[in-house]
């Protein structure tokens, strides 16, 4: 809870912070959906925020508006339990629908926990490195199977308190996933996370020799990067969000020819100039508020 992008969740906690105080996160719940397709006329996305009374949730399920999140106990594969996302959203301006389900099967064993800021007070959990995902919509019309990745963030400041920027990357190689995440925190340490993680995610593996590769310079000027192993051949495949302050994109990693591609997802992600009042003006253009 409490929309971490959202900069009227921000003011009110910097108003908060000068009377001692904390802002109810829930007040500031935040649903965001991003549908992609190589075809830019497909593609189709949503960023809403909705106010405390919108918010109803217990130990199965969590409602947001229309939009609701349910846990079926036992019911995934290795009693594992089962969670489906329900949405029904509306672009912001546009208002174009988004309204279907998705459903994957989580790991019967609880995935650990990593600290990404030096001091502890931000949390990161791969809950389901690689698992299957059916998905399920009515508006775009599409259904697919495939395989998802699935994971948490928590923290007890704003971002923005503890991070400059940084890189997380996730690749699929079909009995793993291998993910990166570096931290650079606003007093200029950085703390670097490089995992293997089977599909239960019970037992990461830290990985050696990956250095850093430059990922090319996005629209808006931020120079991102992914570590990888130097002999696999680094391609950027797609741009999927290209804005001010982030950048997510579609990547291809090979050995060399005729092999084909490890899909990798990576987002590079600058606080620095979230916090620019620039950006801040911008952002309430992009999201939808549901009072």
């Amino acid at each position: 809870m409490g929309y971490v992008f959202s900069p009227r969740y921000r003011r009110a906690r910097l108003r908060g912070a000068k009377r001692g105080e904390l802002p109810d996160p829930i007040a500031f719940s935040g649903v965001n959906l991003a549908i992609y397709s190589p075809h830019r006329r497909e593609r189709a996305w949503a960023m809403s925020e909705y106010a405390a009374h919108h918010v109803t949730r217990d130990a199965q399920s969590l409602q947001i508006g229309a939009n609701r999140i349910e846990l079926q106990h036992g019911q995934g594969a290795g009693t594992g339990d089962r969670a489906t996302w329900r949405f029904d959203e509306r672009s912001p301006w546009t208002r174009r629908r988004l309204r279907g389900e998705l459903e994957i099967d989580l790991p019967a064993t609880r995935a650990p926990i990593f600290d990404i800021d030096v001091h502890g007070r931000h949390q990161w959990t791969p809950i389901a490195p690689r698992t299957p995902v059916r998905v399920r919509f009515e508006r775009p019309a599409l259904e697919f199977e495939g395989i998802a990745y699935h994971d948490a963030n928590r923290g007890s400041e704003g971002l923005e308190a503890a991070f400059d920027d940084w890189d997380w990357s996730r690749a699929d190689f079909g009995d793993h996933a291998r993910i990166v995440y570096d931290t650079r925190s606003v007093e200029g340490e950085h703390r670097r996370l490089a995992l293997r993680i089977d599909e239960e995610g019970t037992r990461p593996v830290a990985m050696q020799g990956c250095p850093e590769r430059a990922l090319p310079t996005t629209r808006w000027g931020l120079p991102p990067f992914m570590r990888v192993e130097v002999e696999r051949k680094l391609e950027l495949s797609m741009m999927l969000e290209d804005t001010p302050f982030y950048s997510r994109s579609l990547l291809d990693l090979s050995e060399g020819a005729g092999e084909a591609p490890i899909h990798a997802v990576h987002e590079h992600l600058d606080m620095g100039r979230f916090v620019r009042p620039s950006t801040q003006l911008m952002l309430p253009f992009r999201t939808r508020r549901v009072r």
